[in-house]
């Protein structure tokens, strides 16, 4: 595995146009130009011929993004050895779109349109909501191909999150772009935002039970107090650390875990959406794991059940032990990822980031060879702050 200041320091001799090969292991290169260029590699063989798939420039793509890329690729490429993964990567297709039709450049294009008209307030408000909540999910999508149900569904989390009003305000400011888009532009007919206040009015949030940021530290307390056993009270600080849904913790496997890059890599089979996930480990969970090792490790699940058919605790193992702490009603597993979800945000994290890591993010035109990976490098740093935030709290593993 190639060292930080290795890859920052590379360089191409410049003899020859061919570039410098320079191998992270596991099939992952770094190419190494005469222009000063770096691109990561991933190389393979399928059908006795060399191939290879361009994962990215560095520094854009950095290191650790590459190599959970080649990971994921190689895990494809050993699960289904008659597919060969660059067919279907679009990473590896030029596809063309008309820049002007972007949404992001629609939209900056409305607001320099109508800045001398706004309050310099007003003006910097809106712009920020647009950036911060549209432009992450849908800034680099044609303003055609953008549906209703993706606005709705980006106002419905922002609903969920507590900010009720900044979603109607959100979704108006969408609704003019698109009008500016249609009769100054001529870019579209299309305006995918009509009556979608009003369906926010009637949208009920459906809520899963849970507890209030301030009254966590106590019910941290109660877990550490609680006299269940070891696998059990783990479960349950796994799912306050990691926030995942229940069926996939209770489905973890020893071989998921990427112990060198501090990794748990969730298969497709196992996620809701049916696209591989991953997850970014902390210290706290790391030693929670090597602390089941002992006791677990004849099993291939890492929460093991000797009382399961299936060799897995209970999908009430962690609901019955929250309602015996003094919980019932008042929070759940799933609950967890509310908690966690509300907290980031308030805290100004990356608001796809934060519904990429909870595994929210809907089917659109990224290889899931790549998905799983987008803002990993912030995922990581929002998982690592997260933990810190919860040892600060009380939590002990």
């Amino acid at each position: 595995m190639l060292k930080a200041q290795q890859i920052k320091d590379a360089k191409h001799s410049g003899v020859g146009k061919a570039p410098l090969k320079l191998s992270d292991g596991n099939g992952l290169q770094l190419h190494v130009f005469a222009n000063g260029r770096k691109t990561w590699i991933y190389s393979y063989r399928y059908n006795g011929k060399q191939k290879n798939i361009t994962l990215g420039k560095y520094p854009q793509v950095t290191a650790i993004v590459a190599r959970s890329n080649a990971a994921n690729l190689k895990k494809q490429l050993e699960e289904y050895p008659d597919h060969d993964p660059s067919i279907g990567s679009t990473k590896n297709k030029k596809i063309e779109l008309d820049n002007s039709k972007l949404f992001r450049n629609v939209a900056e294009k409305w607001f320099l349109f109508k800045k001398d008209s706004h309050a310099s307030t007003t003006y910097n408000r809106n712009l920020g909501a647009i950036r911060k909540h549209i432009f992450p999910m849908l800034g680099d999508k044609s303003i055609d191909d953008i549906t209703q149900d993706e606005i709705l569904d980006i106002a419905s989390k922002m609903q969920t999150n507590g900010t009720i009003e900044m979603a109607k305000r959100v979704v108006r400011l969408v609704g003019q772009i698109y009008k500016f888009a249609r009769r100054k532009l001529k870019l579209t007919k299309n305006n995918p935002t009509v009556g979608l206040v009003e369906d926010l009015d009637d949208h009920k949030v459906k809520h899963m039970p849970r507890i209030s940021i301030i009254e966590l530290p106590q019910l941290i307390k109660d877990i550490q107090c609680y006299q269940g056993d070891y696998t059990s009270v783990s479960a349950i600080k796994m799912m306050m650390l990691c926030f995942v849904r229940t069926g996939e913790l209770r489905g973890m496997e020893w071989q998921e875990i990427d112990w060198e890059n501090k990794l748990w890599r969730i298969p497709a089979e196992r996620m809701k959406g049916r696209k591989p996930h991953l997850v970014p480990l902390s210290e706290e969970v790391l030693q929670i794991l090597n602390n089941l090792k002992p006791i677990n490790s004849q099993s291939k699940f890492v929460f093991y059940s000797s009382r399961a058919k299936d060799g897995m605790i209970s999908s009430h193992t962690i609901l019955g032990a929250i309602k015996r702490m003094g919980y019932s009603g008042k929070m759940t597993g799933h609950g967890f990822r509310g908690l966690a979800s509300t907290f980031l945000h308030e805290q100004g994290y990356l608001s796809d980031a934060i519904e990429r890591q909870l595994a929210h993010v809907k089917k659109d035109r990224v290889s899931s060879a790549y998905d799983h990976s987008v803002h990993l490098e912030k995922r990581i740093e929002m998982m690592r702050f997260w933990s810190d935030y919860l040892v600060s709290k009380g939590l002990i593993v």
